[in-house]
């Protein structure tokens, strides 16, 4: 399992850049990047190097941070096989609270990160059907 890092950030000018000026400051490296507002304000999650680093420099910049655990699923980047991932964790009673794709090192390959509410038995379900994931986006993926 991999740890994602979600900011709760003001929809401002400015706001945006700060954090990622903090973790450039420290070298932490952003692997994975989604944000959705809601208007005034939005949720910025990632997924970097060094997700403790990270979350104290946020902190100390003021910012309100929290961590949490995510999958990130190596499937085929082809119809259905998404589908065919959502149906298995749906099967073994894992619901999939969000998802979001990360740009993998491969052709022919997507990286979907996956938060969901049981995420060891997800973790179980998803091994026993052989689908790849993986425990860090840091180096290539083979």
């Amino acid at each position: 399992m991999l740890k994602q890092i979600s900011i709760f950030l003001e929809n401002s000018p400015g706001r945006l850049n700060n954090l990622l000026k903090a973790l450039y400051e420290r070298h932490i490296n952003i692997t994975s990047l989604a944000i959705a507002d809601t208007g005034e304000y939005g949720i910025t999650r990632l997924i970097v190097t060094d997700p403790d680093a990270a979350t104290q420099a946020l902190k100390e910049e003021g910012f309100i941070v929290t961590v949490t655990d995510v999958l990130a699923v190596l499937i085929s980047n082809k119809p259905g096989t998404l589908y065919a991932v959502t149906k298995l964790l749906y099967d073994n009673g894992v619901n999939v609270e969000y998802a979001y794709s990360a740009l993998p090192n491969e052709y022919g390959k997507a990286l979907i990160i996956v938060r969901v509410d049981y995420p060891e038995n997800a973790e179980k379900a998803l091994a026993k059907a052989g689908i790849e994931m993986l425990d860090s986006l840091e180096g290539p993926i083979a």
